[in-house]
């Protein structure tokens, strides 16, 4: 089976300064970390309210980066999804991910890193995972967030548009100590 890489980056907002540990809490393949991690202690870093983070040798990050390699696809359900042509990949990926939680700092960080490679296809069917792939890659966050969205985009190329019905996405509205994930991954053509 195809091994495909999972591109996330997570974001921490404390209310105030805090120190906050994340552990990444599943078998990972290739793991890669910027900054550097020890996979089994994870990141301590101490954030700031507007997200800024810094490490213990005093280096500032706007996120936390790790990609993995994974050959399980079994939580992503393409049962339901959005089928977007190349010119409404922007506009599609914005209303999304606003609606989901992210704020235009973070929404921007995933469009530029993802729309280029969308728009290299016709369509895309796109499903934006929430509880599937927090299920499928739990994480740990010291202390505890009072609120956490993680959200995987899984997509596949399309030469024509299909049907099928829309996803439905909850809203998520921040309040207090929150942390927002966000990555995703190209779906590989040997799985329907």
């Amino acid at each position: 089976m195809m091994v495909q890489p999972l591109k996330p980056v997570i974001y921490l907002y404390p209310e105030k300064q805090m120190d906050i540990n994340v552990n990444l809490k599943f078998d990972s393949e290739e793991l890669y970390t910027w900054p550097k991690v020890d996979a089994n202690l994870g990141w301590t870093v101490t954030a700031q309210p507007d997200g800024m983070l810094t490490d213990a040798a005093g280096n500032e990050y706007p996120y936390l980066f790790w990609e993995s390699k994974t050959t399980d696809y079994k939580w992503v359900d393409f049962s339901q999804g959005f089928v977007v042509a190349a010119d409404d990949t922007e506009y599609f990926l914005r209303d999304k991910l606003k609606l989901l939680g992210l704020n235009s700092r973070e929404y921007t960080d995933f469009i530029t890193f993802w729309a280029p490679r969308l728009r290299q296809n016709k369509y895309n069917l796109i499903r934006l995972e929430t509880a599937a792939y927090d299920k499928a890659m739990p994480i740990s966050v010291v202390p505890t967030p009072e609120n956490m969205q993680r959200i995987f985009m899984v997509y596949k190329k399309l030469d024509t548009p299909i049907e099928l019905p829309a996803q439905i996405l909850q809203p998520f509205t921040r309040k207090g100590y929150t942390v927002i994930e966000w990555g995703g991954m190209v779906m590989p053509d040997i799985i329907n």
